[in-house]
């Protein structure tokens, strides 16, 4: 794993329930760590969803091993937010790839 590589500062946003007055139960994201990573765009395609285009870019991160990041959990870079699909070890806990995707807001 090349360290001079990772050049981008991402969020990890660990999901949190909360609970109003009303007993409504709802999900937000807190920033749980903020860590170097690298980024590799893996695919783009465009497509339509309820007759707006919409575009998905795939996305592999890859950051230092840590051992409480799960898929429920979220990556935010600038004003990107990407949800993670799968985790994968890299050699013996020397790192993660990360895969991910992200939405763009329809056009």
């Amino acid at each position: 794993m090349n360290a001079g590589r990772m050049d981008r500062k991402v969020d990890l946003l660990r999901p949190t329930t909360s609970t109003d007055s009303f007993g409504q139960v709802s999900e937000t994201f807190t920033t749980e760590a903020e860590v170097w990573a690298q980024k590799k765009d893996v695919t783009a395609r465009e497509g339509v969803e309820a007759d707006q285009v919409v575009a998905q870019i795939r996305t592999e991160w890859t950051i230092r091993w840590r051992s409480d990041i799960t898929p429920q959990w979220r990556i935010r870079y600038g004003s990107e937010i990407y949800t993670i699909e799968g985790i994968l070890e890299i050699g013996r806990r020397e790192g993660m790839k990360i895969l991910s995707t992200n939405k763009d807001s329809p056009r």
